[in-house]
């Protein structure tokens, strides 16, 4: 199966140790590009500069996040607001169950 992740923050500090190994489950999982996010000018740049250790896995998707653009935070955007960590198996759960419905998960 190839797979294409269209959505992600590798530049996000969670990644900054690991970096190498998530790149390589990736490949070995079967991801052939992942798509950088930016959400501002200093994360656009940092995306760009990610891309090219591996531009053939990684590709770029620059933009301004509204948030970032109207200099909001995160709970003033009228978006629903999850508090606390997440049940990631519930959710993949819920992915699951639903999944004729759903066209992409980001």
């Amino acid at each position: 199966m190839k797979l294409v992740d269209v959505h992600c923050h590798l530049n996000h500090l969670l990644f900054k140790d690991d970096l190498d190994s998530v790149l390589e489950r990736a490949r070995q999982a079967g991801v052939r590009r992942i798509l950088i996010s930016g959400v501002n000018p200093v994360a656009n740049k940092e995306v760009l500069a990610f891309v090219q250790k591996d531009p053939g896995l990684l590709k770029a998707s620059l933009g301004i996040y509204p948030i970032d653009a109207l200099g909001m935070a995160a709970d003033e955007t009228g978006l629903p607001v999850h508090k606390g960590p997440i049940d990631l198996a519930a959710e993949f759960a819920f992915f699951e169950k639903n999944k004729e419905r759903i066209m992409a998960i980001k």
